[in-house]
C-alpha cells in the first residue's frame, strides 16, 4: 500500500510558510475597484455564503513553501486536515441539491464509490499583471454575433460573462503560465481490469500571457500551441503530434511517424474523433474538460450555484505514489481525492441541428475562483447520461494558479474510466519555464529536427 505521510517536522516548517501566504495574501483595492467591492479581481464572489460553509476569498496562495523550487516535492497544506463528511450512496439523496447529476450516478451506479468531503479553502489565485488586464478586459474583449473573439488579452477575458460561450472560452484560456513542460502519463482501464499506459512529455507555449505580446493580431491569432511527444509505450516511442490552436478558427495538427520519418497532417484531432489509444472511451474534444471550437453548440449560461467539486487535491501529486495507487479497478483511490463545497458558473451545450456529435448535450460546472471546468456530465443522442469527467484542481502558487492535478473521464455504459493528465515520481512537471520556450519551436520542421534527434 502507497504511504503518502511525510516528515512531520519538515511538513510543519513548509505548511507554515505556505498558509502564512495563503493567510496574509490580498487583492489590492485598485482591482477591487474595477469590478466593485463585492467581487475578486476576475469577476468572482468574494463573500462567503450565508452559512459560513464557503468562506470568503481573501487572495489566495501565492507564496511556495520556503526553499521549494521546480521539481521538488508538493507541500500539501491541508494535508492535517480530516474530512468533515462522506458522500456515499447510503446518503446521496440527503446532498443531492449540492450534487451533479454525473456525481449522483457515479455514488449509485458504482459501488463503493464516495465523495470524502472537507472544509472549503478559497486558494485560487493569478499573477498582478493577470488581474491588471483582466480589468482591462471588463471594458475591452469583445466576442462578435458569431462568437468570435475580436479583442481582449492577458487576463481572463470575460470575468463578468453574458453568455456560455464567454464563459468556456474563460476556460479554454485559463492562466496555467506562459511556457509548461510536463511528463504525463494517461492510464486506459481495461475490461480485464489492468492499466494500459501512456506516458508523453507536453510542451506548450500560450502567447495570450506572453509578456511581449499584447493582442491577439500581434499573436496571429493563436491561442496556444503545445507538442506531445511519446515515450510509452515503447512501440508509439517518438511518435509526436503538434498542434496549433487559435482564438477564432479550426486548429491545425500534424504528426511525426518514426517509422515513416515523416510529418503529416493530423485534422482529425478535433471534434468528437476518438482519442487515440483510448478504446473509444473519450474523444478530442473531451479532452482538458472541453477544447477546441464551440461551433456545433448552442452556448447556454444557467448562472450560479454550489456545488461539491474536486480542489485543493495535492495528495494525486505526492510523489511516493505509482499509476496503481492512483487508479483502481472503477474508479481513482477515494483515499486519494478531497470535495469542497465551491461556487460553479453552469453552462449548458445543446447541439445544433445542423451539426452532429456523438454528445448531444454537455453541461459544464466552472469553478467561479478560477474559470475552470471542474465537472461535466455527456448525453447521448437519446438524452441519457453517458460520460461523466472530473478535474481535480489543486493551487501551482509558483505561478500562483489553480491548475490540474488528474483528470477522470467515466463512460457509465462501458463501466470504465481514464485516468489522465498524472505526473508520476520525479516525471517533470514544470510551469515556469518563460523563454526557454516560445512560438517558434512549434511548427512542423520543428517537427522534422525533433524526430531525427
Amino acid at each position: 500500500m502507497f504511504d503518502i505521510r511525510y516528515s512531520s517536522m519538515k511538513r510543519a516548517a513548509t505548511v507554515v510558510s505556505v498558509l502564512v501566504g495563503l493567510c496574509s495574501a490580498g487583492a489590492p483595492a485598485v482591482y477591487a475597484n474595477g469590478f466593485g467591492a463585492d467581487k475578486t479581481p476576475i469577476g468572482a464572489t468574494r463573500a462567503g455564503n450565508a452559512e459560513g460553509t464557503i468562506p470568503p476569498w481573501e487572495g489566495g496562495l501565492t507564496q511556495v513553501a520556503n526553499g521549494w523550487k521546480p521539481g521538488d516535492a508538493r507541500v500539501d497544506p491541508f494535508a492535517d486536515e480530516k474530512s468533515l463528511f462522506t458522500i456515499s450512496a447510503d446518503n446521496v439523496d440527503q446532498y443531492k441539491d449540492k450534487l451533479t447529476p454525473g456525481q449522483v450516478a457515479l455514488l449509485k451506479q458504482y459501488p463503493g464509490y464516495t465523495m470524502p468531503v472537507y472544509k472549503t479553502h478559497r486558494t485560487c489565485a493569478l499573477p498582478e499583471r493577470n488581474y491588471q488586464q483582466t480589468v482591462a478586459n471588463l471594458s475591452g474583449a469583445v466576442m462578435n454575433a458569431d462568437n468570435k473573439v475580436e479583442a481582449g488579452f492577458g487576463g481572463v477575458l470575460f470575468p463578468q460573462p453574458k453568455t456560455g460561450w464567454e464563459a468556456m472560452m474563460n476556460h479554454r484560456t485559463a492562466y496555467s503560465g506562459v511556457a509548461t513542460r510536463h511528463m504525463i502519463t494517461t492510464a486506459v482501464k481495461k475490461t480485464n481490469g489492468s492499466n494500459k499506459i501512456y506516458k508523453g512529455e507536453v510542451q506548450a507555449y500560450s502567447p495570450i500571457y506572453d509578456p511581449d505580446v499584447g493582442s491577439i493580431d500581434a499573436a496571429d491569432g493563436f491561442l496556444s500551441k503545445f507538442v506531445y511527444t511519446a515515450k510509452l509505450p515503447t512501440k508509439s516511442a517518438g511518435t509526436t503530434g503538434l498542434v496549433h490552436e487559435f482564438f477564432n478558427k479550426p486548429r491545425n495538427s500534424w504528426a511525426y511517424l518514426p517509422g515513416l520519418r515523416r510529418v503529416k497532417m493530423a485534422p482529425n484531432i478535433a471534434y468528437d474523433n476518438p482519442s487515440a489509444g483510448q478504446d473509444g472511451l473519450t474523444t478530442f474534444d473531451q479532452s482538458g474538460m472541453f477544447n477546441g471550437e464551440g461551433d456545433r453548440y448552442n452556448w447556454e449560461l444557467q448562472g450560479k450555484q454550489e456545488i461539491y467539486v474536486p480542489y485543493n487535491a495535492w495528495k494525486f501529486r505526492n510523489k511516493s505514489l505509482s499509476v496503481d495507487d492512483i487508479v483502481g479497478e472503477m474508479y481513482p483511490t477515494r483515499e486519494l481525492t478531497r470535495y469542497e463545497l465551491h461556487r460553479v458558473w453552469k453552462v449548458k451545450a445543446t447541439l445544433r441541428d445542423d451539426y452532429r456529435n456523438i454528445f448531444t448535450r454537455r453541461d459544464f460546472y466552472l469553478d467561479e475562483d478560477s474559470w475552470r471546468i471542474v465537472a461535466a456530465d455527456l448525453y447521448d443522442a437519446r438524452g441519457e447520461l453517458w460520460r461523466v469527467q472530473e478535474s481535480h484542481l489543486f493551487v501551482a502558487p509558483e505561478l500562483p494558479a489553480c491548475v490540474g492535478s488528474a483528470e477522470f473521464y467515466y463512460d457509465l455504459v462501458a463501466q470504465r474510466y481514464v485516468a489522465d493528465s498524472l505526473i508520476i515520481g520525479d516525471d517533470e512537471n514544470n510551469y515556469t519555464l518563460g523563454s526557454q520556450i516560445n512560438g517558434n519551436q512549434f511548427s512542423p520542421a520543428y517537427l522534422r529536427r525533433h524526430g531525427r534527434r
